[in-house]
């Protein structure tokens, strides 16, 4: 993964100058990776959803930077304002539109997840995570279907928080010049070389 960071940091550093065609294309490619990348996390979170909503491949840095399973979407906004400095009063006006949207559903979302959290400490979870070592047949299913409800409930939640990480940068994209593209781009995959390199 750090190389692949790597040769695009290098590719977005060589077209920064370069013609507008070029860095349409490269911004198709960047999308097209984060594209599969989402799909393959998905397929796997089908399997885990709690390893996805704590990997411990990160270090103890990055994930004190996680948020539902990845980075808050606002972080985006940060980048923007680092990156691309010769904004339009529309542009700005419209970028300030996508983080206003995007603040609602993060926290609409964080909330979700406080009641996710909160369920665990239902009486029924509590009762039977109490009497664990001492369950009989009937018990154990009622402690799985617990299990089952809570990891359907930490999915959609996983899911739901990546969608929104990509809609916003696709709705931050879609604002932004193809050379303004490039330099957010640029200053994300270097804001994530750095937090990988912290660690």
């Amino acid at each position: 993964m750090k190389l692949y960071y790597n040769n695009c940091s290098t590719q977005l550093h060589l077209v920064m100058l370069e013609n507008t065609e070029q860095h349409k294309h490269l911004i198709a490619q960047l999308l097209s990776h984060y594209k599969c990348y989402y799909e393959e996390k998905s397929n796997a979170a089908r399997e885990d959803v709690f390893l996805f909503m704590n990997p411990p491949w990160l270090s103890s840095f990055e994930r004190t930077l996680l948020w539902l399973g990845g980075f808050k979407p606002l972080v985006m906004f940060r980048l923007i304002n680092n990156s691309v400095t010769d904004l339009t009063p529309e542009q700005s006006e419209r970028i300030e539109q996508v983080r206003f949207e995007t603040r609602i559903e993060e926290r609409a979302l964080t909330e979700t997840m406080a009641s996710v959290q909160e369920s665990l400490a239902s009486p029924l979870i509590l009762n039977l995570s109490r009497r664990f070592r001492q369950m009989i047949d009937g018990e154990v299913s009622e402690m799985e279907a617990a299990l089952e409800g809570l990891k359907t409930a930490m999915f959609a939640l996983s899911e739901n928080a990546d969608a929104l990480r990509r809609s916003t940068a696709v709705n931050l994209l879609e604002v932004l010049s193809p050379a303004q593209a490039v330099r957010f781009l640029a200053t994300a995959l270097k804001f994530q070389l750095q937090v990988m390199r912290q660690g």
